[in-house]
């Protein structure tokens, strides 16, 4: 049986959120994953190049640069991935919030987390 990876995990619930429980887990997932021993960025950019889609890059690297700043390779990786268009942060919620450009992403939750404010 095949079993997903942690960086793989991450990518399929920035591709969908709600596999995760929402935007607000993923955070706590991704912080949680930033401050463990085995994290591997250069592993999760390489998931990320394999499944990940438009969306999921712009999430990444807002994520990204709000927890691991220090981690400009991923970021510099999510940046030239970008697609056209925006997309929500949470596309469960209607609402848009505000846009951050830089990343097309409409931040249309508040995320709970020290590193995170929108």
């Amino acid at each position: 049986m095949q079993v997903s990876s942690r960086e793989r995990t991450i990518v399929d619930c920035l591709r969908n959120p709600g596999l995760c429980g929402g935007i607000r887990s993923l955070v706590e997932l991704m912080t949680e994953y930033g401050e463990a021993p085995e994290r591997d960025f250069d592993k999760l950019g390489a998931a990320a190049r394999q499944a990940a889609n438009g969306a999921a890059w712009k999430r990444l690297g807002y994520i990204a640069e709000s927890l691991w700043p220090l981690e400009t390779k991923l970021i510099s990786q999510a940046k030239r991935h970008l697609t056209k268009g925006t997309t929500r942060l949470d596309p469960a919620i209607q609402s848009t919030g505000r846009l951050v450009a830089r990343w097309r992403l409409w931040t249309n939750v508040p995320v709970n987390s020290q590193k995170i404010s929108v």
